[in-house]
C-alpha cells in the first residue's frame, strides 16, 4: 500500500458514522470516570490517589 493509497484509505474509514453509545441517565461525567477507570482501559490497578483526583 502506497502512502496516498494508506491516507485515502484512512480518511474513508474516519468518513463512516461511530456508534454511539446509549448511556441512559448516568451524567457523563459519571459515565466517562467509568470508562476510564474499566479495567479493559487501564493496564494498572489505580491507586487511591489517582481515583480521588479522577473523581
Amino acid at each position: 500500500m502506497t502512502p496516498p493509497e494508506y491516507i485515502l484509505s484512512t480518511l474513508e474509514a474516519l468518513k463512516k458514522p461511530i456508534q454511539m453509545e446509549n448511556i441512559g441517565n448516568t451524567p457523563l461525567e459519571d459515565a466517562i470516570y467509568g470508562k476510564v477507570m474499566s479495567k479493559k482501559f487501564r493496564k494498572l490497578k489505580a491507586g487511591d490517589d489517582a481515583v480521588r483526583l479522577t473523581k
